[in-house]
């Protein structure tokens, strides 16, 4: 079965957040994230869909899809 990115982040757990000087904060680089399929990236700009809410980055994801934050 096929999931946006958003769900199938959130199905492996969402994005890891931390402290830093007493606030939270999202340890993923989301400006360096990427998606591989087929041994090659495919254009999502993580920033504009995690932080900006840019659902035209939210694309299906593909069996064997991997996204690295």
């Amino acid at each position: 079965m096929r999931h946006p990115v958003i769900e199938a982040v959130a199905q492996a757990g969402g994005l890891e957040t931390g402290i830093f000087q007493l606030n939270t904060v999202e340890l993923a680089d989301l400006p360096r994230s990427f998606l591989i399929r087929n041994r090659q990236r495919v254009a999502v700009d993580f920033e504009k869909l995690f932080r900006r809410g840019d659902l035209s980055q939210n694309i299906l994801m593909e069996p064997d899809d991997y996204i690295y934050f």
